[in-house]
C-alpha cells in the first residue's frame, strides 16, 4: 500500500446475512432480555467492514453507546448499559457456541 494509507482503501459497507447464526445469536439475546430483537442498520463505518471483507470474518457492530458521541470529549456510557451488554454479550455466545 502506498503511503496513503487508509484514504486509499475502499471502505466499502458491512454485510452479513441475516439468517447467519452470529446475527440469530445476537437476535435471541435481545430477545432473552425483552428488548427489540430487529437489527438496526448502523449509519455509520467502522473497521469491521475491512475485518468482514478482507478477512472473512463474520462480523456484527453491536454495543453500547450513542454515536453522536463516539470519539468526543464527551463520549460515555452509564454502567447499566455497560452490565445490559454484558448480559447480552454472554446470552449471545451460549446461543452461538456448539453445545458438546
Amino acid at each position: 500500500m502506498d503511503d496513503q494509507g487508509m484514504a486509499m482503501m475502499l471502505h466499502g459497507p458491512l454485510v452479513i446475512d441475516p439468517g447467519h447464526p452470529l446475527v440469530l445469536a445476537a437476535q435471541g439475546a435481545l430477545a432473552d432480555v425483552g428488548l427489540d430483537s430487529v437489527p438496526p442498520v448502523f449509519p455509520a463505518w467502522t473497521d469491521g467492514a475491512l475485518i468482514s471483507r478482507e478477512a472473512g470474518v463474520p462480523t456484527l457492530i453491536w454495543g453500547p453507546g450513542e454515536l453522536k458521541l463516539a470519539h468526543s470529549a464527551e463520549e460515555s456510557l452509564p454502567v447499566e448499559d455497560i452490565f445490559l451488554a454484558a448480559r447480552l454479550y454472554a446470552a449471545a455466545v451460549r446461543r452461538f457456541t456448539p453445545r458438546f
